[in-house]
């Protein structure tokens, strides 16, 4: 857990939070007068738990960020294995065809106010998991 606090507060990432569930949330860019930033990273891990369970989540704003994103997932093999409409929600899950790989699910929320974007990344196990369904 301490690497990824030093990698992201070296990139000018700022914690907003650290609970006892093992999650550590970070912003970056924040506006000092409100709760906005151009984006926020949350990373889930527990010694407790299954390790299945330990992620990281992007959320962003801007649809140009977005896209980045998605282009860069795209280019590394990875493509739509399974979609749907969920609470609202657009939920794509990516997986390259690689075995034992990880999975990146997305998720586009829209709010009264503006698009949600979120990249949660997973590992192979967590995905055997959710496609047992």
């Amino acid at each position: 857990m301490g690497s990824v606090e030093e990698f992201l507060t070296e990139r000018k990432w700022e914690i907003l939070k650290v609970d006892s569930s093992g999650t550590i949330s970070f912003a970056y860019k924040k506006n000092e007068y409100n709760d906005t930033a151009l984006a926020f990273i949350s990373y889930n891990f527990s010694e407790q738990q299954q390790a299945y369970w330990n992620n990281i989540g992007l959320q962003i704003h801007l649809i140009a960020t977005y896209n980045l994103y998605l282009a860069k997932l795209k280019a590394s093999g990875y493509s739509v294995k399974k979609s749907f409409i969920k609470d609202g929600k657009i939920v794509k899950f990516y997986r390259t065809n690689v075995a034992n790989g990880t999975t990146v699910n997305v998720t586009i929320d829209k709010n009264s106010d503006n698009i949600i974007y979120q990249f949660h990344v997973w590992n192979s196990t967590l995905h055997e998991v959710i496609f047992a369904e």
